[in-house]
């Protein structure tokens, strides 16, 4: 069965809800953005829903490309963008390049429809996507949580948990698969966490 993409959606729905709750009693570090709830809402719902009418219907390359660019333009819309790049390494004068609006939409729509659809393409043995998203998502929540980012941590090591736990049915030989909706929600979710983070 392809609709185990659900089940993250669900728990990801919830765990915004149960965060937004507990940003109101404890300091958390809010991220400095407009409505973070509501665009986590609405990507995570418009993502997975592209997602899932394509595991029913099979929808064409090039349609679920233009949908995804328009979540990802969204996303720059809000706010979540990539303005420079970090050349801090090569020891020069400059630490940054700035990306003016045209080259800072590009490189964000690449990054965000690239990395979807990398997690997509793996999601092909049973457990490997879900194995790679679950790591991954731990790795940079603690990381975010040791640089002082509590509520994008939080969001990100919860997301792991998902993972983890949906392993038990997804490993080998798997009961329930993920389907291109938990595949584009995860990485819609860890692409604009990523970001923001930054």
């Amino acid at each position: 069965l392809r609709i185990g993409g659900i089940i993250f959606l669900v728990n990801i729905l919830l765990l915004n809800f149960f965060l937004m709750f507990l940003s109101k009693f404890i300091d958390i570090n809010l991220p400095d953005i407009e409505n973070f709830f509501l665009i986590s809402i609405i990507i995570s719902i418009s993502s997975f829903t592209l997602g899932f009418i394509d595991d029913i219907k099979s929808l064409s390359p090039i349609t679920r490309l233009i949908v995804q660019i328009g979540i990802a333009f969204f996303i720059w819309t809000s706010g979540v963008k990539i303005e420079n790049i970090d050349i801090s390494i090569l020891s020069l004068k400059a630490k940054f390049i700035p990306l003016n609006e045209s080259f800072s939409l590009i490189l964000t729509i690449l990054w965000i429809t690239g990395l979807t659809n990398a997690i997509n393409w793996i999601d092909g043995l049973d457990g490997l996507a879900c194995s790679l998203i679950g790591f991954s998502s731990l790795s940079l929540g603690i990381f975010f949580l040791h640089i002082g980012q509590a509520m994008l941590g939080l969001m990100l090591v919860s997301i792991s948990g998902i993972c983890f736990g949906f392993l038990i049915v997804n490993k080998y030989p798997a009961k329930l698969i993920m389907g291109d909706g938990g595949t584009y929600l995860l990485g819609f979710n860890l692409a604009f966490l990523s970001l923001l983070g930054t």
